[in-house]
């Protein structure tokens, strides 16, 4: 599977980009109990930013950034960058069931 927008945003994925529903240069993101969870299509990664309370206000105030391993941060505009995401899977995953048991797994 494929990790674009197309096949990402049925399983509640967003992600900002001219061409996000059909080139794997986005990453993507949901929010779960832990964090937010990422799809880096680019580098084919899958992983969770596990936040604090405090951190998810911040992040959906937008006054946090989170930037996975290997990716940038050009503008550098909010107050914090948090670059400590934990990687769960690399490469693609077999189907959508496989990557909703693969951040499953990460959430117990």
């Amino acid at each position: 599977m494929k990790l674009i927008g197309r096949n990402l945003k049925p399983l509640g994925f967003k992600s900002s980009g001219l061409f996000e529903d059909a080139t794997s240069l986005c990453l993507h993101r949901r929010e779960s109990p832990l964090g937010v969870e990422f799809a880096d299509g680019m580098h084919g990664r899958l992983g969770i930013f596990r936040l604090s309370p405090s951190q998810k206000r911040a992040f959906k105030k937008g006054k946090l950034s989170l930037v996975p391993p290997g990716c940038c941060a050009p503008m550098r505009k909010p107050s914090e960058i948090l670059e400590n995401a934990e990687i769960l899977f690399e490469g693609e995953p077999k189907s959508k069931k496989h990557l909703e048991r693969i951040f499953a797994d990460a959430n117990i």
